[in-house]
């Protein structure tokens, strides 16, 4: 991966560059809140590494990471409030460790045993954590964004503070639900904010899917406001949607945020890669960490190998756990069980 094959161009809103100096850092972001922003994503690429070397055996057949991804996804997240909803696509399950859930229940989910709280009733990695205002998330494309706008109509109607935050790739965009759900809140100026994280290494470039120049292009018809920024920029991702956040909260609107990121699928391989360090926002805040102070050696040996240990530990318990129980699949299903599943039990247990 070469420098030239992931240059952003114009218009797009960078804080921390790939040479590692930070251009300007959001005051709000204390030397305190980046030290465990950078924990969340060190220990994001301990559980994609770990659980990616599993995936295609028999105890994990797929595993969708988000190596490359972590600024796309953490800065976000760090924006917002614990009252405010996240509707996530695919590969955004670390929001639910960030906001409070166990190491234990997002590798269960992966592994679909039975201390998983969705009875393994989900594709690994979409991780539902109602507890953490994580929405549940399914494989159809853009389904995530009409849910997210739907419960942002209840937030306005409820006159609540709440903002519901969707994440997207930038295939959803060809989908109706995602003009759907983009007129829907252009109209009703709903407390809505999309986070779009567009794959540079895409096999698909944009001109192939639409005659827009950018993704933001796409949803400036509706009324909605559009930033782009760097995706490899963890403060740019962080500052763009707490500003869009600010503004759908008091009133102005639904916002969108085109994150330009680079999904790094193989770490060992593209580690010795050109360009490796300057499109991978971990490496990127660390180079910066280290020479502005906030982080030191110590810290940062400490980061990886203490997320290296907790992740091993867990996988290795998790793995080898029993599924739920077969009879578990009638449950949740509805507040009382009608006759029909009553019957659809009793001859599962042979009854």
């Amino acid at each position: 991966m070469s420098a030239t094959a992931a240059t952003l161009g114009d218009g797009v809103a960078r804080l921390l560059g790939p040479d590692g100096v930070a251009r300007e850092v959001p005051t709000d972001l204390a030397p305190d809140a980046l030290v465990e922003l950078h924990r969340a994503m060190v220990e994001q690429r301990a559980v994609d590494t770990a659980l990616s070397a599993l995936e295609g055996t028999a105890v994990l057949r797929r595993y969708p990471p988000a190596t490359g991804l972590e600024a796309a996804i953490f800065g976000p997240g760090w924006a917002l409030n614990a009252q405010d909803w996240v509707f996530p696509a695919m590969r955004e399950h670390g929001i639910a460790r960030l906001r409070g859930a166990t190491l234990d229940e997002v590798v269960a989910q992966a592994f679909g045993n039975l201390l998983d709280k969705g009875r393994g009733r989900q594709l690994p990695g979409y991780v539902a954590a109602p507890a953490q205002q994580l929405a549940s998330p399914s494989p159809p494309l853009a389904t995530q964004l009409v849910h997210a706008v739907g419960a942002a109509r209840g937030m306005k109607l409820a006159k609540s503070n709440a903002v519901a935050v969707a994440y997207l790739g930038a295939a959803a965009t060809c989908t109706s639900d995602f003009h759907t759900a983009c007129h829907v809140a252009g109209r009703e100026r709903l407390p809505v904010v999309f986070v779009c994280i567009r794959n540079m290494n895409a096999a698909n470039a944009l001109p192939e899917r639409t005659r827009a120049e950018t993704v933001a292009d796409r949803v400036r018809p509706y009324g909605i406001a559009a930033t782009r920024v760097d995706g490899a920029d963890v403060l740019a991702c962080y500052a763009a949607t707490r500003d869009a956040v600010a503004r759908a909260r008091q009133g102005d609107g639904p916002g969108f945020i085109e994150a330009l990121a680079w999904r790094l699928e193989d770490p060992s391989a593209a580690a010795t890669a050109s360009g490796w360090d300057a499109w991978d926002p971990i490496r990127r805040l660390e180079a910066w960490g280290l020479a502005a102070g906030w982080l030191d050696r110590d810290q940062l040996a400490e980061a990886r190998g203490q997320a290296r240990t907790e992740i091993e530990d867990v996988v290795a318990i998790m793995r080898v756990q029993d599924p739920p129980a077969e009879a578990s699949v009638f449950d949740d299903v509805l507040a009382e069980r009608p006759w029909s599943l009553e019957a659809q039990l009793a001859e599962l247990q042979g009854g």
